[in-house]
């Protein structure tokens, strides 16, 4: 089970409820935004200095995930449509759970700013950091063999 699956908390008050957990921690500005192709959205608030913008895809009632049942049976179109829209609800759930989550590790000084939202801060070319480093990464893995768990260290 997905969490937050099932929930009835409404997008808008999820939104809402960001808005004021990020203004609570120090936030100076933040919006939201929303397209239907590709179907997302998105929050993006200031912090400390930098830009943060989290992205949330959605599953159209086309995606798997939606026009089928738990058992692959397939859904009616109507069916698809409420899935699509309790899997948007979900979804937002989940993005107040794991802002939440950051923010109170920075709080307690458990980690920083960066070290939680470095593949969210958006770079002076209005690109977030994962979509300037994901392609290299992509390339180093497939070129790396293996990757040590621990690094060797070199004795004095």
């Amino acid at each position: 089970m997905s969490y937050a699956e099932g929930t009835s908390v409404p997008v808008e008050r999820s939104m809402a409820e960001l808005r004021a957990l990020v203004q609570k921690h120090g936030a100076d500005g933040f919006g939201c935004a929303e397209e239907k192709s590709p179907p997302r959205a998105m929050i993006m608030f200031r912090i400390g200095g930098a830009a943060v913008r989290l992205v949330i895809m959605f599953p159209t009632e086309r995606d798997h995930e939606v026009n089928r049942t738990p058992t692959g049976r397939a859904r009616s179109r109507e069916s698809s449509q409420v899935a699509a829209l309790a899997e948007r609800r979900r979804r937002w759930r989940a993005l107040v759970l794991v802002t939440k989550a950051k923010l109170e590790a920075i709080a307690s000084g458990i980690s920083t700013l960066e070290r939680e939202f470095l593949a969210d801060l958006v770079l002076p070319n209005g690109r977030v950091v994962h979509e300037e480093l994901a392609p290299r990464l992509a390339r180093w893995r497939e070129t790396e063999t293996s990757v040590p768990l621990i690094p060797e260290t070199t004795s004095p």
